[in-house]
């Protein structure tokens, strides 16, 4: 009875330890600054401007679901709103996204002239807008980001 105290007392312990160590696979918190887009316009073809959008991924959540906007602001606004005037849904290169973690996903939106001509919008101050769902599609895993361009730096994981 008494060597059975002892090793009662060691499995509980060995028990502990090896329940604490599956303790640190638990996934990190979902940080959406972690989502950098990179913006690139190329020549105007004389009658619509073309852009090229690159998404990476540097969460480690998967992504669904990803929508990708872009947005421009007249020159007539002393200080720009939250939300711009013209915002452009930008069509994903496949048909459905789902971006993996360290992976980048593509993306392009076409902007007739007419709608954005160089005297009247500021191509300089081009806003992002992202939607979409980490890890699985729901209403408490739902995200979303409007920004600058500069506030989605493209982030390289290591």
């Amino acid at each position: 009875m008494k060597i059975l105290l002892p090793i009662a007392l060691l499995l509980v312990l060995f028990l502990i330890i090896t329940t604490s160590c599956q303790s640190s696979t638990i996934p990190e918190e979902f940080d959406v600054d972690r989502i950098g887009v990179t913006v690139t316009r190329t020549p105007s073809s004389g009658m619509v401007n073309s852009y090229h959008i690159e998404v990476h991924n540097a969460t480690m959540n998967e992504i669904h679901g990803l929508s990708v906007l872009l947005g421009f602001y007249p020159f007539n606004y002393g200080s720009a709103p939250k939300h711009p005037d013209l915002m452009f849904y930008c069509k994903p290169s496949t048909a459905e996204v789902t971006l993996e973690s360290g992976k980048s996903a593509y993306y392009s939106v076409v902007v007739p002239n007419e709608l954005l001509r160089e005297d009247k919008i500021n191509f300089d101050d081009i806003r992002v807008h992202i939607i979409g769902f980490n890890s699985r599609v729901d209403a408490n895993h739902r995200f979303e980001k409007l920004g600058s361009v500069e506030d989605f730096a493209p982030l390289i994981t290591q």
